[in-house]
């Protein structure tokens, strides 16, 4: 039988493929996820962010994720899966990108970040975190109060 990981890398089996991994967590996994981080096809790279984010144990995942939010020329739809498994990530570069992407021009990028920065607050008391910004963090989410973008 064919391993889901290879599976992934076929078109056809992509969907099923990707949930399988997510589901099963392995960290055997995560090299080839995040050499699909870079594959041509859109669908796999979000599809391998998605995955990505059932190793939140796994530090390896932090910078390349950091690495797909900041990329504007990445795919709307790949930066905010992106941004919502960095939710899972309380370290001071993680909420510094989140931070700093919580004003993109995406709505939708905007919204995931602000949603992921919520996440870190609520997970995360200040005592156990006293190095994360919170003030930065503080202000990013009531900045974005009164935003008026329509995220899908």
């Amino acid at each position: 039988m064919t391993d889901c990981l290879d599976r992934f890398f076929d078109d056809a089996e992509l969907g099923k493929a990707a949930h399988e991994l997510m589901l099963r967590a392995d960290r055997n996994d995560v090299p080839r996820l995040l050499i699909a981080l870079t594959d041509p096809l859109p669908s796999r790279r979000g599809a391998a962010v998605h995955a990505l984010g059932s190793q939140h144990q796994d530090v390896r995942i932090i910078e390349p994720l950091i690495d797909v939010l900041n990329n504007k020329q990445e795919m709307p739809c790949v930066r905010t899966q992106a941004a919502e498994c960095l939710a899972l990530h309380a370290s001071r570069k993680v909420a510094s990108a989140l931070i700093a992407n919580s004003t993109d021009e995406c709505e939708d990028v905007r919204f995931w970040c602000v949603f992921a920065l919520g996440q870190i607050r609520q997970g995360n008391p200040h005592r156990l975190h006293p190095r994360l910004p919170w003030r930065k963090m503080r202000r990013a989410l009531v900045e974005r109060l009164h935003d008026q973008g329509d995220p899908q």
